[in-house]
């Protein structure tokens, strides 16, 4: 689950954990509900999936006849690719750090090990993890208000 400002559950249902409500609360997001069947409710997950068709459009020919092959390699190259709108990857929002991909180790990059670090050491990294959530939400919000003001003077001009 990546990081929102709002929490839209998968299915709409009457049970819901009690550790995500805590969490909920704690992070300070708030949650809405979407209904299947209804792409309008859920417009972050329609946007992705316009992202995902078009890494799936960059395969080659060949490789297009057996997509569902390549999806996991797809997914990863989005994840880890830094979003143009939170100026963040999902990834590093997700976990606060980078990924260690097999070259780092070959190359010899990338060899802190977070399990090394005291408690005091992990709260102030977690703490800089969430300003950075904070800046990645705010910067969103600013670019769909921009959108949103400029959708509502082409089409609702008086």
């Amino acid at each position: 689950m990546e990081y929102q400002s709002v929490y839209t559950p998968i299915k709409v249902g009457t049970f819901e954990s009690d550790v995500i409500c805590q969490l909920c609360k704690l992070y300070q997001i708030s949650r809405s509900r979407t209904t299947p069947y209804h792409p309008e409710g859920n417009a972050q997950c329609e946007r992705f999936n316009r992202t995902l068709h078009n890494l799936l459009k960059s395969l080659s020919p060949d490789k297009k006849k057996h997509w569902p092959k390549y999806l996991p390699e797809l997914v990863f190259s989005y994840k880890v690719s830094q979003n143009s709108t939170t100026g963040y990857s999902p990834y590093y929002l997700l976990f606060g750090r980078s990924p260690k991909l097999p070259i780092d180790f070959l190359l010899g990059t990338n060899q802190t090990d977070e399990t090394d670090q005291s408690l005091y050491e992990w709260i102030i990294a977690h703490q800089n993890h969430l300003i950075c959530l904070r800046k990645a939400e705010s910067r969103q919000r600013s670019l769909l208000n921009t959108a949103k003001a400029k959708h509502d003077e082409q089409h609702f001009q008086s």
